[in-house]
């Protein structure tokens, strides 16, 4: 097959093809170290991992707790006004 019409099946192939998006973006977030006066140290007892969810569709952050395998909706919810730049003036 010649470079020409490789790149013409390929260019078919683009045009064709579903344009998707993503719609989730996700966080996890470890609670076993924290930083004391700038030293990581490791936390006793510490509270179950988080995930954030990020809904881009319904404009929502949503937190979950993640202990062991067991994964558990905290009932948090945040409301994002806009794309994924107004995660940072979301209201908490």
């Amino acid at each position: 097959m010649n470079a020409l019409r490789l790149a013409t099946v390929f260019a078919q192939v683009l045009i064709s093809a579903p344009i998707t998006h993503g719609q989730l973006l996700l966080s996890t977030n470890d609670n076993k170290v924290t930083l004391v006066n700038g030293v990581a140290t490791v936390v006793k007892s510490p509270p179950p991992d988080t995930l954030t969810v990020i809904d881009m569709v319904e404009k929502e952050i949503q937190v979950l707790s993640l202990d062991g395998t067991t994964l558990r909706d905290t009932g948090v919810r945040i409301a994002v006004k806009g794309g994924p730049a107004a995660i940072r003036i979301a209201d908490r």
